[in-house]
């Protein structure tokens, strides 16, 4: 929607497109703040349903809006998508809660916990993508976007219904009753202590709590960040963007050292890792575009570097760019044509991918859930280095030489791509359950992956001014070669991360038995090289 031409979409270029979807991806980087929210500020009493019943109503405002048509202003849609990713990650806090919980209390379950997550993600993923994929090629992407209104009463009538329980005036599962609070239970999503005092008051102490305090502000501080970083981008040219995802690293990083700091060191260097593992490896979607062209006008975005969106210019690059790929010619003379892939097949490698990925979850189950997190993220890192030089195959048209159709070479990738990051991702959310502290998980895991969000939406940034300096734009799509090396070799960057960073440790350890094993090594590094007992950041 946002890369077809007027009148179906909006026309976006590929720059523009990536700093739009790092806006609306907002939602996903600040959840920690949703519990804070909804804890100390009840409606007509309940802390969860009514929340949850809000961010349905929003998907369904924004998916009509979209669906109608009545929006042509990239920052205002951007506004709309905005909405639809926040009525999917205020009902997700509450899944990161009771995941959080149950692997601190249970942490030889912690990794099959995951696993039972992500397979219902991927197994329903795929129907999602083959349905979309149907429906957008068939009838267009307004239809889609009122199929999805459905999806959002889905999440609203359980919520209007409080299928959860949400008794006013209650938290919605306390748990068992600490020394420091013998009447009231702690709070599932947030680590709020238990409602009978004045809602303001509670949110006072909690700020003044040694844990939840650090945490609290850490993660207003992130909210603020990323609603910055998020319309900073927006108003800026392209060439600038990476500014702000420079100065949000550098806050970022500042702001965990500073108050994570102050709870764990270990937990400190870890979270920092985690940023770090996405920020530093810029992306840019500029090489999906690139194959996504099509002799649809309704599924392509293509034009000059210098011609406004939406203008007649835009639409003669356009034309002459879709009639060469409808001829099988390459729209720079000669050579082989671009790859020109339609909803169809991009849908089925939607599925192919979540099919892997599930598989990815399995195996990482079955043969690495034990594995020690420096091991398993050094070898998944290699692997993603490797994958990305890839790309030079495919942009240099050496698999049509090969004889290697685009198709077949698409599908090859999405077989190993899928299994790798789940490899990857797998051990981060166990991780993150792990180091929570006692009275504060939910936040703390919510904000942990709220920030490793950012990281991506950061690097994201990052590369946005990669393809501006190196003008990628369409339909030439030039210097992207010189992109794909860029792009690798900042991927060897999480590797240093990841021996200076990373804890040592495996999945089913506690975090006591981390922290003591971590303890140890740093007093046997600063033994061997005659510094004062203390960790190296």
């Amino acid at each position: 929607f946002l890369l077809s031409p007027k009148p179906e979409g909006l026309g976006l270029r590929n720059t523009t497109y990536s700093v739009v979807l790092g806006f609306a991806n907002i939602p996903w980087q600040i959840k920690a703040i949703y519990g804070i929210v909804s804890d100390t500020f009840p409606i007509f009493g309940r802390h969860r349903s009514p929340y949850i019943a809000l961010a349905a109503a929003c998907g369904v405002v924004s998916y009509s809006f979209l669906a109608m048509g009545v929006v042509e202003n990239a920052f205002t849609v951007g506004l709309l998508l905005f909405l639809t990713n926040l009525a999917q990650a205020s009902p997700d806090v509450m899944i990161d809660a009771s995941i959080a919980e149950r692997s601190k209390t249970h942490p030889l379950f912690a990794a099959d916990l995951q696993t039972l997550c992500w397979s219902s993600y991927f197994f329903f993923t795929m129907i999602a993508y083959q349905a979309g994929g149907y429906l957008e090629e068939s009838y267009g992407h307004r239809v889609l976007f009122f199929s999805l209104i459905f999806t959002c009463l889905l999440v609203l009538y359980p919520s209007v219904k409080n299928w959860l329980g949400d008794k006013p005036g209650s938290s919605t599962a306390p748990l068992p009753s600490t020394p420091s609070s013998p009447d009231h239970g702690e709070d599932e999503a947030t680590g709020f202590e238990g409602h009978s005092m004045p809602q303001r008051q509670t949110l006072l102490e909690s700020f003044r709590d040694p844990v939840k305090g650090p945490v609290f502000r850490l993660a207003l501080f992130i909210t603020f960040v990323s609603l910055g970083q998020g319309f900073a981008a927006n108003a800026v040219e392209d060439k600038y963007v990476p500014i702000f995802g420079g100065l949000t690293i550098v806050a970022v990083c500042g702001a965990v050292y500073f108050w994570l700091g102050q709870i764990s060191r270990l937990l400190m260097k870890a979270v920092i890792m985690i940023f770090f593992y996405g920020a530093l490896q810029p992306s840019t979607n500029v090489i999906s575009v690139w194959s996504k062209a099509t002799n649809d006008p309704t599924d392509l975005a293509c034009g000059s570097p210098d011609a406004p969106e939406g203008s007649e210019e835009l639409r003669f690059y356009q034309d002459k760019w879709c009639h060469a790929c409808a001829e099988g010619k390459d729209f720079l003379e000669g050579g082989f044509p671009r790859p020109c892939f339609d909803a169809p097949f991009l849908a089925l490698t939607a599925v192919v991918g979540s099919c892997f990925g599930l598989l990815g979850t399995a195996v990482y189950n079955k043969y690495f859930g034990q594995w020690p997190y420096r091991k398993i993220w050094t070898l998944t890192q290699l692997f993603f280095v490797g994958l990305s030089f890839l790309d030079l195959i495919w942009v240099n048209r050496l698999n049509m030489k090969l004889g290697i159709s685009d198709k077949a070479f698409v599908l090859g990738q999405e077989v190993f791509v899928p299994v790798i990051m789940r490899l990857a991702a797998m051990p981060l959310f166990v991780l993150a359950a792990q180091l929570c502290p006692a009275n504060v998980e939910a936040t703390l895991f919510a904000l942990i992956m709220g920030i490793s969000n950012m990281s991506w939406v950061t690097g994201n940034y990052l590369g946005v001014g990669i393809v501006a300096a190196l003008n990628i734009y369409e339909p030439q799509f030039e210097n992207m070669v010189s992109l794909i090396y860029i792009r690798s070799a900042c991927s060897l960057l999480p590797l240093v991360t990841i021996q200076l960073l990373c804890p040592k440790g495996t999945p089913s350890d506690t975090m006591n038995t981390m922290e003591a094993a971590n303890s140890s090594k740093t007093r046997a590094d600063g033994e061997r090289t005659g510094e004062i007992e203390m960790e190296d950041f």
